[in-house]
């Protein structure tokens, strides 16, 4: 089989490659237009047997050119967002010791984290302190004395200084209040119905925010020293006798309570308060009254006092609790007899008096404790003493004589 290649000459084999470059060309910029720059224009490029359109370079160059322009902004772009960016944070993890006590001098603490430099500082509560670098992850911060001062919170951040603090997470130390210790109560004789009365209190790691609390409540206090104060207490307390706990409360954070004292408010003196006689005013009998000078109160003694009987010669103890009389309440025979203006009950002292005798006159210890008084027991008047506390019954054989009357004793305390 024979193949006959045909001849071409120069001229027509020149014109198809010259038109398939032209082609290339046109569609090469036209998708780097498309695709770089956004172009929206399209190349319109005609075909022509007879070779390359004049101008047809001209059509390729401005794709090119907007593929360089294209390269250049987004070059640009990307050198600019590097320009602004922020270098990364520093950031703190914990704190040691993340409590301090209130009142203590200037504080090292250490703080733990992460991407720590040669620009990082510190801000306690938006004002900086000292800080020392000790490396990439470790930071110590000096706490002055005037931020420990009193109880309360203390926000770290820990920032470079590029940054705005608001930026940074807060790491927190408390400033805690110690438990106060009380030790001492020095106080006045304090008596009811008293204005007022100020007491002293001894202790330890007291702080000037510390209050004394009597009986629950929280009176007026005057900050001395770590170990003393002075609590005011005011007339409602001292209202009426009485025993009072007593302790001292600091706030948190911390503090607490310390452990309760206590202190008495007793009955104050009234010299001569108490008066005890007798009267008829009743149905004529003689009946025994106690007048409370103090408060002009009469007490008519009801619960002592017989409706049928006659009461009479009393005699009272100091407190004017106890009341000593006579009585012949009983088939007319006089016996004696004690009241307790406390208890409002009536011992008829059976260990005392006489089935068949007269037994009165009696007169009582200021303690409340013996009555003296005088019975015809023995046929005469004698002189006999009764221990109210043991029941014991005993004749004076000291102070009375055989032969004669004794009797309308008294008896000191």
């Amino acid at each position: 089989m024979t193949f006959r290649l045909a001849a071409l000459d120069s001229r027509h084999s020149a014109r198809p490659i010259a038109a398939c470059r032209w082609r290339f060309g046109a569609l090469l910029g036209i998708v780097l237009a498309a695709g770089v720059a956004g172009a929206e224009t399209q190349a319109r490029l005609p075909a022509s047997d007879s070779g390359p359109m004049p101008g047809a370079q001209d059509r390729v160059a401005p794709p090119a050119r907007l593929a360089q322009r294209a390269t250049g902004e987004a070059a640009a772009t990307t050198a600019g967002a590097a320009s602004v960016r922020r270098a990364p944070s520093t950031r703190g993890t914990h704190v040691v010791p993340s409590e301090v006590p209130a009142g203590s001098d200037a504080t090292d603490v250490r703080v733990n984290g992460q991407d720590f430099t040669g620009t990082t500082r510190v801000l306690v509560n938006g004002a900086p302190v000292h800080t020392d670098i000790l490396g990439p992850t470790q930071l110590q911060v000096r706490l002055p004395s005037a931020l420990t001062a009193r109880a309360g919170r203390l926000d770290l951040r820990i920032v470079d200084a590029g940054q705005e603090s608001a930026d940074a997470a807060a790491l927190v130390v408390t400033v805690v209040n110690p438990l106060p210790r009380l030790d001492v109560i020095e106080v006045p004789a304090l008596l009811a119905g008293e204005p007022a009365a100020h007491i002293r209190l001894i202790g330890k790691a007291f702080r000037p925010d510390s209050t004394v609390q009597v009986a629950g409540k929280t009176v007026e206090t005057a900050y001395r020293s770590p170990e003393e104060l002075i609590g005011t207490l005011p007339a409602d307390l001292l209202a009426a006798p009485g025993t009072l706990p007593i302790s001292v409360v600091t706030p948190g954070p911390g503090g607490g309570a310390s452990l309760s004292g206590q202190i008495t408010v007793t009955e104050a003196v009234f010299p001569g308060r108490f008066v005890v006689f007798t009267s008829n005013r009743r149905q004529s009998r003689n009946h025994v009254y106690v007048l409370d000078r103090r408060g002009n109160r009469l007490d008519s003694l009801p619960e002592a006092n017989s409706p049928d009987g006659s009461d009479a010669y009393p005699s009272i103890s100091a407190d004017g609790r106890f009341i000593a009389f006579q009585s012949d309440r009983h088939r007319g025979q006089y016996d004696i007899f004690l009241f307790d203006r406390e208890m409002r009950t009536l011992d008829s002292l059976p260990e005392a008096n006489h089935r068949t005798a007269f037994d009165g006159f009696p007169s009582l210890s200021a303690d409340g404790r013996f009555i003296v008084f005088e019975s015809d027991r023995l046929g005469k008047p004698k002189i006999f003493l009764f221990d109210l506390r043991t029941r014991v019954l005993s004749e004076l054989d000291q102070a009375n004589e055989k032969n004669a009357d004794d009797g309308l004793a008294a008896i000191s305390n």
